[in-house]
């Protein structure tokens, strides 16, 4: 295996580009070695099912206190046919967007650098520590993707003792038999009133669409900082745009490696209100008429509330933001509000907006990437 910083890989161009940012900075528990078994994951599922792919790395505002992510990785001096590149942004361009100092990586802007700078015909945007089912990874080895289409799919999250086993063929077995939750599609009451089905839930995971798609939308918005809800109006600018949804559907799966301890304590209580109301209520009133008029009442009962909500926004809005234009940077609810306003203007007009302008993905800049190649 050859390392280095030359840009230009003598290699033929992937099939696919996987993009995700990471810094080394532990932001949550044993994020790291979540990301290394990731990392060998696709290593060998590269080499078993013949995958032509480049893996990016952005390494956003790397932590002084910490070695960088080329010196920390551990790495086969076999790769196959993966090319893994680490493009790292520097903490002087980070620092001149005016959160620098209470976030220490724009996620959008980052995964932007990484769409920008891709080779291939297909672009992947993931996160680390998610790992792909083997009929995943054999699906895109297969090259049957549409360059017409982005491409959703379930994401599973799984138990952490995954990070138990040492072997990848051990630990994608694991993720088979050791599901924890399914994040399907959930239909939101914007899309019940526009007739969309959009699969949003998670999407920051996995969007898959060709790099003619992703340069004509210009990459993840980038209208908050923290990158609320980017993914989720992707999607929504990916449709309007007239590029066509396709779900992934089951055994191709998508597996993401629990690291929140409080989930299987929520977990645990939501099944058992499930079960409380399914025997109570919910099984009576599901499939008849009544049942029916219910969910599309209160469907639009909270559309009406919501418009008021969103009238008093209007009023507001302006003199808010002059007085406290830093706590809007940060607020959830407003953000979310701002998502849906901007939903309901595209869905209105019948077509997308693009955000960003040709600087996104900072093209212009001189970035140190350190590309891992095998010899072979």
């Amino acid at each position: 295996m050859t390392n280095g910083f030359a840009k230009n890989i003598t290699r033929k161009d992937p099939y696919i580009s996987v993009v995700l940012s990471f810094r080394n900075d532990e932001y949550q528990g044993e994020s790291f070695k979540r990301f290394q078994v990731a990392i060998d994951a696709l290593i060998y599922q590269a080499k078993h099912y013949n995958l032509n792919a480049e893996l990016i790395i952005v390494e956003w505002n790397p932590p002084s206190d910490k070695p960088l992510l080329k010196d920390a990785i551990s790495l086969p001096d076999d790769l196959g046919p993966l090319v893994i590149r680490i493009i790292t942004v520097p903490h002087e361009i980070h620092k001149r967007y005016k959160c620098s100092k209470k976030i220490n990586i724009i996620c959008a802007s980052a995964v932007n650098v990484g769409i920008r700078h891709a080779n291939s015909q297909f672009i992947l945007s993931t996160a680390s520590g998610l790992l792909f089912s083997n009929e995943l990874i054999r699906f895109l080895a297969s090259r049957h993707l549409d360059e017409n289409s982005f491409y959703r799919i379930n994401r599973c999250d799984i138990d952490r003792k995954i990070l138990n086993y040492n072997f990848s063929k051990q630990q994608i077995d694991f993720c088979r038999e050791n599901i924890i939750r399914i994040n399907k599609s959930i239909l939101a009451d914007i899309d019940v009133v526009s007739r969309l089905e959009i699969h949003t839930n998670a999407s920051g995971d996995f969007i898959l669409m060709s790099k003619k798609s992703w340069h004509l939308l210009h990459g993840f918005p980038e209208f908050n900082k923290l990158g609320l809800h980017a993914d989720g109006l992707l999607c929504y600018m990916a449709y309007l745009a007239g590029v066509q949804q396709k779900i992934l559907q089951d055994p191709l799966r998508l597996y993401h490696i629990d690291h929140d301890c409080r989930r299987e304590k929520h977990i645990k209580t939501e099944n058992k209100f499930k079960s409380l109301l399914r025997s109570q209520i919910y099984d009576k009133i599901k499939y008849n008429r009544l049942g029916k008029l219910i969910k599309w009442v209160s469907v639009y009962i909270n559309i009406l509330l919501e418009s008021c909500t969103r009238i008093s926004y209007s009023i507001f809005d302006l003199c808010l933001q002059k007085i406290f234009p830093r706590a809007y940077e940060f607020n959830m609810e407003y953000l979310y509000w701002k998502y849906k306003k901007i939903l309901n203007s595209m869905l209105l007009k019948k077509r997308s907006y693009i955000f960003n302008d040709n600087n996104w993905g900072l093209p212009k800049e001189d970035f140190k990437e350190t590309v891992f190649i095998s010899n072979k």
